[in-house]
């Protein structure tokens, strides 16, 4: 991929070697769409956190800058007062676009109610053994020793209201599901990185109805206990992309398409 002149209708990226290695790279129609859609958030969500991050150690991960994490832990507490800050101190590896499968307890649960359910196409879909329900890709994972973060990008779009079997099943429940299942006796919390907090968004409603009340949370996860849901619904929050900007406008940075990459993410941000 590095090796190839870019297109005049493409969009520079930055650090394409490692963009190579990521999981979206096997998917070449996501990858062009990133590299010519000016509404790509993945494009934003890439570059924009380039400049913030360590060079690949041994093990092939990347650490964000210790002052910047400082500052988007900060962002996301006043978005989200009453989130937890304990274990929060040391910065994360960060990892893109990781594909989790939905949890086989949310899978149980929903071919149970589709065998009740009185659509035959929902009944006979529920003896099938493939998954009622796709991968859900979580846009950036931070990943602490006491901590685990999913985000959901956006940048124009809103969060899908459904999935094909379970039309409640929102995009931020079925990240906040993926999230504890995997984050273990680490802290789960859950940010959006969006353009905005306009209130049409149907994001922010939900943000904001799943953090104020938590039985609303539990009627979405009903297979998932108290205990879990209160860890991760207080500390839900969306930040901003042009707050992060912020940490970026004035950085230096090595790659030579940084000049053009960061006026374009000012474009695409404010």
């Amino acid at each position: 991929m590095s090796g190839l002149p870019r297109q005049a209708h493409e969009f520079p990226i930055l650090n394409e070697g490692c963009l190579e290695k990521a999981s979206k790279a096997l998917r070449r129609t996501a990858i062009q769409r990133m590299r010519t859609s000016p509404r790509s958030e993945d494009w934003v969500t890439w570059n924009m956190l380039q400049p913030l991050l360590t060079p690949s150690d041994e093990h092939g991960g990347r650490v964000l800058d210790r002052d910047a994490w400082q500052h988007i832990v900060s962002l996301a507490g006043r978005c989200a007062p009453g989130a937890p800050q304990a274990g929060l101190d040391a910065p994360p590896r960060v990892k893109f676009w990781l594909r989790r499968a939905s949890p086989p307890a949310y899978e149980a649960a929903r071919r149970e109610r589709m065998r009740k359910a009185t659509e035959q196409r929902l009944r006979e879909r529920a003896e099938n053994a493939r998954p009622v329900e796709g991968p859900s890709e979580i846009d950036v994972a931070f990943i602490g020793k006491d901590y685990l973060i999913f985000a959901e990008a956006k940048l124009t779009s809103d969060i899908a209201d459904g999935t094909t079997y379970d039309p409640t099943r929102n995009q931020i429940v079925r990240n906040i599901d993926c999230l504890l299942e995997e984050c273990g006796d680490r802290q789960p919390l859950f940010w959006m990185f969006a353009k905005d907090r306009a209130p049409s968004r149907k994001y922010v409603a939900k943000m904001d109805q799943y953090r104020k009340n938590a039985l609303d949370l539990s009627a979405a996860l009903p297979h998932r206990g108290e205990p879990d849901l209160c860890r991760v619904g207080g500390g839900l929050a969306i930040i901003l992309w042009q707050e992060i900007f912020a940490l970026v406008a004035d950085r230096a940075y090595p790659d030579p398409a940084w000049e053009e990459v960061r006026a374009e993410l000012r474009r695409r941000v404010h």
